[in-house]
């Protein structure tokens, strides 16, 4: 390579080198003020605590949670009541430090608000393990229609 060549490669890299090329334009047109915060303008995400806080404050209140309404224990034969019972936890009592806490188990409840549309079991066809997919498919269809009658 001849000198030229050298200092023709040279100025290439100089100029393709990274110009941050709105701290010129600031430094020149004397822009010092910063941009507000994204937290101000409306842009930032919410923190995960914000999150949380304003899905409790929309959370709808739950069912009651009366005693008498629950079904009663299981039992002390299964084995969750046996590793209860060698921790020290007797049958009637709640669990907690003063025995405060919740006496009956938690009864399971779901519910169906965002469920779609196959999601109910009302009515369910009588679909046999030997019937084909279509078959399948026609009952269940069947149903659905018939359900949608009523």
């Amino acid at each position: 390579m001849t000198e030229a060549e050298m200092e023709e490669m040279e100025k290439r890299e100089r100029y393709q080198k990274y110009r941050d090329r709105a701290k010129e334009r600031r430094n020149k047109y004397g822009d010092t003020e910063t941009a507000p915060p994204l937290r101000i303008r409306g842009l930032a995400k919410a923190t995960k605590a914000e999150q949380r806080k304003r899905a409790a404050e929309e959370m709808e209140p739950g069912p009651s949670n009366d005693d008498n309404d629950v079904a009663p224990g299981l039992g002390s034969g299964n084995v969750g009541a046996k590793l209860m019972k060698a921790m020290g936890w007797s049958e009637g009592k709640g669990l907690g430090r003063a025995d405060q806490g919740r006496v009956n188990p938690v009864e399971a409840s779901g519910h169906s608000g965002t469920a779609g549309l196959g999601a109910s079991v009302e009515g369910a066809p009588d679909i046999l393990p030997t019937d084909t997919y279509a078959s399948k498919v026609r009952k269940t269809m069947r149903q659905k229609f018939i359900n949608m009658q009523r």
